[in-house]
């Protein structure tokens, strides 16, 4: 892998603790291996365990093209939720156009399911609405008002490089039902995310060149959890320039429009290591050197250790 790669070009160990991994995946091993830990000394830890009949709990049933998936629940007599949570991959209000065409469906609704397929028209499959496109409109602009994709209207319709032309028609594959019903789907759960309302003032903040999210939490004086969490993202999520970020904080947004104007440029702070950190990824995050890193706290190795603190002085305008 690339992280491996990295870390024998430094010179670095390059087991798994030691690789700068994204935060899911530096997580996911760790919780796989305390999870098989405790089942099999299930006893030692207090935990009981459920017996498991060992027969077929779902069934992976050809759909053979696109469906609406508030439809396919429908069709299966489950709740949309159980739906999400048998088939992850699908993460929006429909299957992917493009494949692959099938669905878990649980064994004891199996023949239900397909029955009702079997006799469903494809006209009822997707919502379709037809779009007059308007003059300066956009091809992402249009999909994303109706919760779809660009590939999925190109798909649907004759478009060449991404170029509409205003007064033209376009059909739109929709959802059939209301917004409420696909709660379970990423883009639903980020925007009731995005619209829950919380104490102090609601502003959007639109990220600049060497943005971070420490600081413009520092900025804006509000913690970087929470600035993560008001947006459905990790702290340790990548920010794009231009990205538009929700904040709320105590003061309203005109009065801290310069907070860098009275704090001073450099910051010292303590950063406790972490499993999985490296100097080269601490310095990444916060924009120093590995070089300065060893210097601030005479170190002499290059390995660290978790739980280790650091000293290290952050230049708030550049984080």
């Amino acid at each position: 892998s690339s992280a491996i790669k990295k870390n024998k070009r430094l010179g670095y160990k390059t087991n798994y603790w030691a690789l700068d991994l994204r935060k899911e995946t530096r997580h996911y091993v760790p919780k796989l291996i305390a999870i098989a830990t405790l089942l099999a000394n299930a006893e030692k830890y207090n935990v009981e365990l459920i017996d498991i009949p060992n027969k077929r709990f779902f069934e992976k049933i050809n759909i053979e093209k696109q469906i609406d998936l508030a439809r396919a629940a429908e069709l299966a007599d489950i709740t949309i939720e159980e739906l999400y949570v048998l088939n992850p991959p699908f993460n929006q209000w429909a299957t992917s156009p493009n494949g692959p065409h099938y669905l878990l469906i649980p064994a004891a609704k199996a023949d239900t399911f397909k029955q009702n397929l079997a006799t469903l028209p494809d006209t009822q499959r997707l919502k379709w609405v037809r779009h007059k496109v308007n003059s300066g409109e956009t091809l992402g602009e249009i999909a994303r008002r109706y919760r779809t994709t660009t590939a999925q209207i190109k798909q649907a319709n004759p478009i060449k490089n991404n170029i509409i032309r205003a007064g033209k028609h376009l059909l739109i594959p929709t959802a059939n039902y209301k917004d409420s019903l696909y709660a379970s789907s990423v883009s639903m759960r980020k925007n009731a995310i995005l619209n829950t309302s919380r104490q102090g003032h609601k502003f959007e903040y639109r990220v600049q060149s060497g943005d971070s999210f420490w600081r413009i939490a520092q900025q804006h004086k509000v913690g970087v959890r929470n600035l993560a969490k008001w947006n459905a993202m990790a702290p340790g999520d990548t920010l794009k320039i231009g990205q538009k970020l929700v904040i709320w904080s105590k003061t309203p947004q005109a009065v801290i429009s310069n907070p860098l104007a009275s704090t001073q440029k450099h910051q010292t702070i303590r950063y406790t290591v972490r499993n999985g950190d490296s100097l080269y990824r601490i310095s990444k995050k916060f924009n120093v050197s590995v070089v300065d890193l060893k210097r601030w706290n005479t170190l002499d190795k290059k390995y660290l250790k978790p739980g280790q603190k650091l000293k290290i002085v952050v230049d708030v305008t550049k984080t």
